[in-house]
């Protein structure tokens, strides 16, 4: 973004345009990839990530335990309060009048 800003104010104002910031790639590869239910693969910094620590990091159950179990129980209403009836019925709708 910093080489467009320069671009556009120098095409705005009239100037010759400024030199361009270099781009450098972080070329350091860094993944983790599960395979299976007890093994796993990876690099972090150019590195080998032991099959464990894969392991132990991965997603068991993509947190379906702690949503469904909630879920099932009705968590998410439990603090709703008990419907009544509005006694006036000139007062129901969105009209004032």
């Amino acid at each position: 973004m910093t080489n467009l800003k320069t671009d556009l104010i120098a095409h705005f104002t009239g100037n010759a345009p400024t030199g361009d910031r270099h781009f450098t790639p972080n070329l350091k590869e860094q993944q983790v990839v599960p395979i299976g239910t007890q093994k796993g693969v990876g690099a972090f910094n150019g590195y080998r990530v032991p099959s464990q620590m894969v392991w132990a990091i991965k997603g068991r159950d993509y947190m379906i335990s702690q949503l469904a179990e909630g879920t099932l129980r009705g968590d998410n209403y439990k603090k709703e309060g008990k419907w009544t009836p509005i006694q006036d019925a000139g007062k129901a709708g969105l009209s004032s009048g």
